[in-house]
C-alpha cells in the first residue's frame, strides 16, 4: 500500500441519523441536564431547549419558511442562537448562521448570494430596503403569530442543511454547502475520536458562524455534555466564565490560546480543563507549553481541518511529545492523500497537497459550478467524494499528517522557498513575542511581521538571526497592542496590512 494514502477504520452507524435527532433524543434521554450555561448566568436544560426550538419552528412556518428554504442569522453567542439553527432544521430548511460582527453591507451581500426566506437578527439593519428577504429581529420572530403546530419536516439524508461561509480574511467569503448526512458522520467520526463526555463542560469560545463553533455544540448534544456560551473578544468577561465555571473542556484557534495564557497566567492554573483541542492553524511549540502551564491536566490534542470537510485530521492526546509538529491521522472512516501538482501520490515524507477523501466531505460551494469542479471530486478507486484541500503538508510511514501550509502561505523570500507556518513559528519561539501575523512580500513591501511583544521591533528583528536563515528574516516589524483578529479568532491580514501600512515612516 501507498503509505501517502491512509486510511482509518470505518465508525460503526451512528445513534444520531439526522442533525435534529443531536438535540431531540438528548432531551429525552436527559432532560434535566444543563444544555446551556447563557452568557447572562442561566442555564437551560435540554428539555427547555427542545421547548424552544419548537416554539421557534412554529415561528419559522408562520414565516413562510419552507423546505430547502434558506434562514440566515446574525446573532450573538446565546440561547437563541442556538435554537435558530435546529429550529431550520427541523423545518427542512438550511441553517446560514452568519457571525454577529458583520456589518450591514455584509449581511446584505451574503442574502443577495443565498437568497434566503428569512433572515434574523438582533438589530434591524439602518436599509432594510436593499434586502430582498425579510428581516426580522429575534424578538419580533418570537413574537409572531404562530400558526397551530404542524408536523415536523426535519431536512435529512443528503439534503442540504448548513451554508458556512468562510470568513473570508483574504478573499470573498464562500459558502460551502453542508449536507445534512456529512454533517451527521463528521459529528459521528470526531466524537469516537474526542469523545466528549456528558459530565463535560465545554467552553464555546468562537460564534456559531464558525464551523469549530457550531460542532461544538453538535458534539456536547450528541454527547449530552453542557456548553458554556462564550465571545473571545470580551476579555475580562471570559477570565469571569472560565473562573467560575467548571470547563473541562477548551476548544481553542492559536491565537485565541495565546490571549488565555495572557489572562490565566497570573491568577493561577485551572485545574478543571482535561483536554484542549486546536485547529485553524498550527499550534507552535511555545504556545503548545503556555497551554500546559494553565492547564497543567488537559490533554493538548491537534488536529487539521477545513471548513469543506470538517475535520481532515486528529492527533491522539500530547501527540507533540512524541511526533512533533504532527496534527495526527485520518478520522475514523475516512482517507488522506498528499498529491504532487500533476496530482499523482507522492513518496512518504514528501511535501504535496492534501487530499480528503470520505462521506465527511461537503457538496460544494453554493452558487460557484466552476470553483466547485476545481475543487470537489469523486475517487476513482472508492467513489466516494473527494476534496482538494489547497492546503500542502506530507504524511510519514505511520499515516500521520504534518501540516505545512495553505497553498497561499507558501512564497519565496530573496529567493528561497519559506512558509507563513514556519515564519510564525520562528517569530512565536521567541520569548519577548507573544503573537504575531506573517504578511508575505508584495510590491508595497517586503516580509514583514505584525507582533504583540514585551519588545520593539528592531529588538525582535536582532533575535531573529538566532532562528532563521538571513532570507527568511523579515524586513520589518510592527508592534501592536493586540492583533487584529476575524470573527473567528483567526488573524486577520487584511488589517495587519492596513496597521502596517499607518507604521510606515
Amino acid at each position: 500500500m501507498n503509505t501517502t494514502l491512509i486510511s482509518t477504520p470505518p465508525t460503526s452507524e451512528p445513534l444520531h441519523v439526522i442533525p435534529s435527532d443531536l438535540l431531540d433524543l438528548t432531551a429525552i434521554e436527559s432532560p434535566t441536564s444543563v444544555a446551556l450555561h447563557a452568557p447572562d448566568g442561566r442555564t437551560v436544560d435540554y428539555r427547555t431547549l427542545a421547548e424552544l426550538v419548537a416554539t421557534t419552528s412554529t415561528a419559522l412556518v408562520a414565516a413562510s419558511v419552507g423546505r430547502g428554504d434558506r434562514v440566515v442569522t446574525r446573532l450573538t453567542n446565546d440561547v437563541p442562537a442556538v435554537a435558530m439553527v435546529f429550529a431550520a432544521w427541523s423545518v427542512g430548511a438550511v441553517a446560514v448562521p452568519l457571525p454577529p460582527s458583520m456589518t450591514d453591507i455584509q449581511l446584505a451581500s451574503v442574502a443577495d448570494d443565498c437568497t434566503p426566506a428569512l433572515v434574523v437578527v438582533e438589530q434591524l439593519p439602518e436599509n432594510t430596503a436593499a434586502f430582498a428577504s425579510p428581516v426580522l429581529t429575534w424578538v419580533g420572530l418570537g413574537t409572531a403569530k404562530p400558526p397551530e403546530p404542524t408536523l415536523r419536516r426535519p431536512v435529512h439524508d443528503d439534503e442540504p442543511a448548513l451554508l458556512m461561509y468562510t470568513s473570508g480574511s483574504t478573499s470573498k467569503p464562500k459558502g460551502v454547502i453542508c449536507p445534512a448526512a456529512a454533517i451527521v458522520f463528521a459529528v459521528g467520526s470526531i466524537g469516537r475520536q474526542l469523545e466528549y463526555r456528558a459530565s463535560d463542560t465545554v467552553l464555546l469560545m468562537s460564534p456559531l458562524s464558525f464551523d469549530y463553533g457550531l460542532y461544538q455544540v453538535l458534539l456536547s448534544f450528541a454527547s449530552g455534555a453542557s456548553v458554556v456560551l462564550a465571545d473571545a473578544s470580551n476579555a475580562l468577561g471570559l477570565l469571569r466564565t472560565i473562573r467560575s465555571r467548571p470547563v473541562t473542556v477548551v476548544p481553542a484557534v492559536p491565537a485565541v490560546a495565546g490571549m488565555l495564557h495572557t489572562l490565566l497566567s497570573r491568577g493561577g492554573s485551572v485545574d478543571t480543563v482535561r483536554m484542549v483541542t486546536n485547529t485553524g492553524a498550527d499550534l507552535p511549540p511555545s504556545r503548545i507549553a503556555e497551554l500546559r502551564i494553565i492547564f497543567p491536566h488537559a490533554a493538548i490534542i491537534a488536529m487539521y481541518g477545513i471548513t469543506e470537510c470538517k475535520r481532515v485530521t486528529i492527533a491522539e492526546p500530547d501527540l507533540d511529545l512524541d511526533r512533533p509538529g504532527s496534527v495526527g491521522r485520518a478520522i475514523p472512516g475516512t482517507r488522506i492523500a498528499v498529491l504532487d501538482d500533476s496530482g499523482r501520490p507522492v513518496e512518504p515524507g514528501t511535501d504535496g497537497q492534501i487530499v480528503a477523501i470520505g462521506p465527511h466531505v461537503m457538496a460544494g460551494y453554493w452558487g460557484a459550478g466552476e470553483l466547485t469542479a476545481e475543487r470537489f471530486g469523486v475517487d476513482a478507486l472508492s467513489g466516494e467524494r473527494m476534496l482538494l484541500t489547497g492546503d500542502y503538508g506530507r504524511i510519514d510511514a505511520d499515516g500521520y499528517l504534518y501540516f505545512t501550509g495553505r497553498r497561499d502561505d507558501i512564497f519565496k523570500a530573496a529567493g528561497v522557498r519559506t512558509s507563513v507556518s514556519e515564519i510564525s513559528a520562528a517569530v512565536e519561539s521567541l520569548d519577548i513575542v507573544q503573537s504575531v501575523i506573517v504578511l508575505k512580500p508584495t510590491d508595497e513591501h517586503g516580509l514583514s511581521i505584525v507582533v504583540t511583544a514585551t519588545a520593539s521591533g528592531s529588538e525582535i528583528l536582532s533575535a531573529l538571526a538566532a532562528v532563521l536563515e538571513p532570507a527568511k528574516i523579515p524586513t520589518r516589524c510592527v508592534v501592536l497592542d493586540e492583533l487584529p483578529l476575524t470573527p473567528n479568532g483567526k488573524v486577520d491580514t487584511r488589517r495587519a496590512e492596513l496597521a502596517l501600512t499607518k507604521d510606515t515612516p
